[in-house]
């Protein structure tokens, strides 16, 4: 089955990072990489309310591999199934009613959800997001204790 793979130009991966993603056998299955500024909350999500009003919160209590509702991209493998089922557009911005901004990651996840999908997160690989400051996820778990869902 063919599959895409998503690295964000501002992410720095290890060699087996495509390896470890691949081993999960999962259609959607992303690696776990964290904010730049402190305290380096991580980009995973667990959705509430419904189509007209999402929100979503962040998963603060991390496991190695979880299934969570939305993630960010930048280091994320989909099988082709999934883009056959979702369709021509998988990544737009999108508004909805209540004047939110839903970004084209969480708007993916959103739909690939919709058609049944399990977002799949994988938080053992050591992903650095590249800014001012360089974040580990050694780093960002000397933080953790300061994290909040909202």
């Amino acid at each position: 089955a063919g599959r895409s793979i998503f690295f964000d130009v501002d992410m720095w991966f290890p060699r087996d990072t495509v390896t470890k993603l691949a081993a999960h056998n999962k259609p959607i299955v992303g690696g776990v990489y964290h904010q730049r500024q402190t305290p380096f909350y991580p980009h995973v999500y667990e959705n509430y309310g419904d189509e007209n009003a999402p929100r979503s919160k962040r998963i603060i209590n991390l496991q190695p591999h979880m299934v969570v509702d939305s993630i960010g991209t930048g280091c994320l493998m989909v099988a082709k199934e999934v883009y056959e089922k979702i369709g021509p557009k998988p990544y737009v911005l999108r508004y909805v009613p209540i004047d939110v901004l839903i970004g084209e990651d969480i708007n993916f996840c959103y739909q690939a959800k919709a058609q049944g999908y399990e977002i799949n997160a994988d938080s053992t690989l050591d992903l650095i997001h590249i800014g001012t400051i360089n974040v580990n996820r050694e780093e960002a778990m000397k933080c953790a204790s300061q994290w909040r869902p909202f």
